[in-house]
């Protein structure tokens, strides 16, 4: 029976339930959709903190301005740039990695929303009769915009990333870095596994430290034995001529 006496929402109800044979189905679905967007969305925030939190720490031991821009979106590829150009400065190599990783990260970002911004628009004109040819055009310029910087960026990640595996962890370095090519999800990880370890500028500097400090008490063990022998050798002298004398 028709709920006549009732509100719009129980009748519309009432008639769905008759005349819409899919929508369980429909409610199944979104229910699974919004749960597998949920789970992504969690996935990517622990990636995101560790990543950030691996680049913040990697910048800050090495004495890099502003290693805060980690934790912001477009500064963390600043600041793994940034990390680059510092280790290619230990071998006297400019790179000038950091503007270049940031400036594509931006022109992608801004590519991204004017590419749905004319999709969208380009939706609105074919469901009201418009012209949607010149957004859907504008849409996918702005889309290849996109692809081209997010590749260009993405080629700059990876090489600093190499760089960065082989300066903390140079035994593992391929191996790092292929599975950061292969399962991307791995990159945070393997950051924050090598975030606190010694560089091998570092590394070098002590050693050559060491062996500074080494050959200085070589050198001045051998210099106070010069001096005891010629102290000997005088003793012995004055002792030769207080007996000749006699």
């Amino acid at each position: 029976m028709i709920p006549f006496g009732g509100s719009f929402g129980n009748y519309f109800d009432y008639y769905n339930s008759f005349y819409n044979p899919y929508s369980d189905v429909l409610d199944v679905d979104f229910g699974v959709l919004s749960s597998v967007f949920l789970i992504s969305l969690l996935i990517l925030l622990v990636l995101g903190i560790f990543e950030t939190i691996s680049l913040y720490t990697i910048a800050k031991n090495r004495g890099i301005k502003n290693a805060f821009l980690a934790f912001i979106p477009i500064g963390d590829y600043y600041i793994l740039g940034k990390i680059y150009d510092d280790i290619s400065a230990t071998m006297n190599k400019k790179t000038g990695y950091a503007v270049r990783m940031a400036v594509l990260s931006a022109v992608s970002l801004t590519a991204a929303v004017f590419a749905c911004v004319f999709f969208s628009m380009s939706l609105v004109m074919g469901y009201t009769g418009g012209m949607s040819a010149p957004f859907i055009a504008l849409a996918i310029s702005f889309a290849l915009v996109m692809i081209g910087c997010f590749v260009a960026a993405s080629v700059f990640m990876f090489i600093s990333l190499y760089a960065i595996y082989r300066e903390y962890a140079p035994s593992n370095a391929v191996l790092f870095l292929v599975l950061s090519v292969l399962i991307i999800v791995t990159m945070p990880f393997l950051l924050f596994s090598i975030r606190n370890k010694k560089s091998g500028y570092q590394l070098w500097c002590e050693q050559r430290a060491a062996a500074q400090a080494w050959a200085a008490a070589q050198q001045n063990s051998g210099a106070d034995g010069t001096s005891a022998v010629s102290s000997d050798s005088d003793s012995h002298e004055n002792q030769s001529e207080n007996t000749q004398n006699q």
